[in-house]
């Protein structure tokens, strides 16, 4: 593609036929969600608590050796040098507690996910604790925005909202109303965080060619799609 630049020209008909592929994906997602959350029956749900109790001290732990870098990602401004430190720098060691929570964090993500909407779904039916829910969403969402900035990564991102959306839908029509007000807020600003932080990274990261390289990056499946078929 560097090479030949002209093969970045995306053409209509893919994109529309990569939005179709992707609205049959999510049927299924649409049908498994139970018609009651009653329906959905947990053997062990002691045990998925304690795992949960787990991820949220790990997610913390992850989050709080990962900060500092973050921080001093804000302060410099300079995603390039930040991305070219994760490419080419030193490994960072970490002892083995550290790397047991990152990669405990990391298996125990999207269980955590889901139990969190899961969670939201029966709040009111079974006065689920408001104070879990806002600990358990902060751990599930708080350290994947902290590595995105300390990697200057606009991919975790991206995956961040698109598995958000996905499992929001899965339970879709079954939270409390106080609840959608309060998760649509909350996603607005996420968003708009994401957004802006893709945006930075992509001026500072590509200068001159920055207008079109969001584009090229969110579009690179559909690019290299319309490359093999086209």
């Amino acid at each position: 593609y560097v090479s030949e630049p002209k093969l970045w020209q995306l053409s209509i008909f893919p994109f529309v036929y990569m939005f179709v592929v992707y609205v049959i994906l999510l049927v299924p997602f649409k049908q498994i969600a139970p018609c009651e959350v009653d329906s959905v029956s947990i053997r062990n749900e002691r045990l998925i608590d304690h795992m949960v109790y787990i991820y949220i001290f790990m997610a913390f732990y992850s989050t709080y050796i990962t900060i500092a870098d973050a921080v001093n990602a804000f302060q410099t401004g300079d995603w390039l040098a930040v991305r070219n430190e994760m490419y080419y720098g030193e490994t960072k060691n970490y002892n083995s507690f550290q790397k047991l929570c990152l990669n405990g964090y990391s298996m125990l993500h999207i269980l955590a996910e889901v139990w969190l909407f899961y969670n939201i779904s029966l709040c009111c039916r079974y006065r689920k604790s408001f104070f879990y829910i806002i600990m358990l969403a902060a751990a599930v969402f708080l350290p994947v925005l902290v590595s995105s900035v300390a990697n200057a990564a606009r991919g975790v991102l991206f995956f961040m909202v698109l598995e958000a959306l996905i499992i929001y839908y899965i339970f879709q029509g079954h939270y409390p109303k106080k609840f959608v007000k309060a998760i649509f807020t909350f996603s607005i600003v996420i968003v708009i965080f994401s957004l802006l932080l893709s945006i930075s990274i992509t001026l500072s990261r590509f200068d001159d060619d920055s207008s079109n390289q969001l584009l090229y990056y969110f579009g690179h499946s559909m690019n290299t799609f319309n490359y093999g078929v086209i």
